[in-house]
């Protein structure tokens, strides 16, 4: 094995982005086809289940043209394909290529698991760790089949240890580096409380787990944790969490408090919205009297009232003369004098008013139905005086009419009478 062409698989939490990084500055790329493997690894496994041995699953002649593509490839540079499912084809590629390197990585459940819980979604610890035994068992069959096609490595320590084996096959130019993984506060503790889990209830991983350290070619000796540091850090933890209990209720409290000043707040908006909204109504219903009450001063300025027009009509004026004469006997005998001189004052009056029209025609008086008070007006034409005005007027249009002019006066004051 030349280290051209490499395949990598693994049951790996950072979906190889650390280890893909690290070989690209070293100047070994990423295959070509490496989307296209992934197409035809989703497409043999869609059919089968992951979980039976790595040697069902075939790889059909349809997709040999893509090996040969690879194999193209690493002759002109170094590369490589990573992929988790690669495992469940490996036997069947070794089969095809035998000039193949196959890297196999492995993680620390408990790493797997710390990402888990730090990636805010969620899991259940048995699921998981099942996967992880299932997958890295496939995994230790393949490698002790094969173990000379392959190395194992911890992908925590795998830099150096890679960077050594591939040097010793025909890369020489190899960068050493040193694994600066992301070491979080409390994380001794909290490695300490998850490997306390598996060695309860998961001993078969840890069984699982040893094994593949004792064929890696980068092992990480086994931490000790200090039982004075971890009984210190398990009760400065409980102290923080109980701590942080406190603050939540006291924030919740003051939550609360904010929430009922922004609730009784926005009642008062509220409530002083509707005031100034009343208050507007208001004014504006005063301003529109106010301007009808100005628009009718103005009208009446100009055009007077339909009261005082009607007054002014003959029909009301002879009729109101009748009933005032009509109470003295003077005022009786002087009746027809002073009902002629008003039949004589109103016509001069018509002829005045026809002449203004004619010089200027701005001084036409509306009609009585323009007037704002036309309906109370209205009411004068059925008073005694109106009617018997018209009573009047009409007996003098028709000489014969004269003869009856007194049987319909009676006639309407006994009628009005009655009433």
């Amino acid at each position: 094995m030349d280290g051209k062409k490499i395949l990598i698989f693994g049951f790996i939490s950072d979906n190889f982005l650390e280890i893909s990084s690290f070989l690209e500055k070293n100047k070994i790329k990423k295959a070509e086809i490496e989307e296209k493997i992934s197409y035809m690894l989703n497409t043999i496994l869609s059919s089968k289940e992951s979980t039976r041995s790595a040697c069902d699953f075939k790889i059909q002649k349809m997709y040999h043209c893509l090996l040969q593509d690879f194999n193209n490839e690493a002759s002109k540079k170094r590369c490589y394909i990573a992929n988790q499912n690669l495992l469940y084809i490996a036997e069947e590629w070794l089969k095809l290529d035998e000039n193949v390197l196959f890297v196999l990585l492995y993680e620390n459940p408990i790493e797997i698991l710390r990402q888990k819980i730090f990636s805010n979604h969620k899991f259940c610890f048995k699921d998981i760790l099942m996967d992880w035994l299932r997958y890295n068992n496939l995994m230790l069959e393949f490698y002790s089949k094969n173990n000379n096609k392959c190395i194992l490595m911890n992908y925590s320590n795998y830099h150096n240890s890679l960077i050594k084996y591939l040097s010793k096959h025909n890369n020489p130019d190899m960068v050493y580096a040193e694994n600066d993984a992301y070491i979080f506060k409390n994380k001794e503790l909290f490695d300490f409380l998850l490997e306390s889990l598996i060695n309860k209830d998961y001993q078969i991983i840890n069984d699982s787990y040893e094994k593949l350290e004792k064929n890696s070619l980068s092992p990480i000796c086994k931490r000790k944790f200090s039982s004075e540091n971890v009984e210190k850090e398990i009760v400065d933890l409980f102290y923080f969490i109980e701590t942080n209990s406190i603050l939540k209720s006291k924030n919740k409290s003051l939550l609360d408090f904010i929430f009922d000043i922004q609730e009784d707040l926005e009642k008062l908006h509220q409530e002083n919205l509707s005031q100034i909204n009343n208050l507007n109504q208001t004014i504006e219903t005063k301003n529109k009297t106010i301007q009808n009450k100005d628009d009718l001063l103005n009208f009446q300025a100009q055009y007077g009232t339909a009261k005082s027009r009607i007054q002014n009509q003959l029909s009301y004026k002879l009729g109101q003369t009748m009933i005032v004469n009509s109470k003295s006997f003077l005022g009786c005998l002087l009746m027809p004098v002073i009902l002629l001189g008003i039949v004589i004052s109103y016509k001069q009056e018509q002829k005045i008013y026809k002449r203004k029209i004619e010089k200027d025609p701005s001084l036409k008086l509306p009609s009585l139905e323009q007037y704002p008070d036309y309906q109370e007006a209205i009411k004068f034409k059925n008073y005694l005086s109106y009617r018997l005005g018209q009573v009047i007027i009409k007996g003098f249009k028709n000489p014969l009419s004269i003869i009856l002019l007194p049987y319909e006066i009676v006639k309407l004051i006994y009628k009005f009478r009655k009433r």
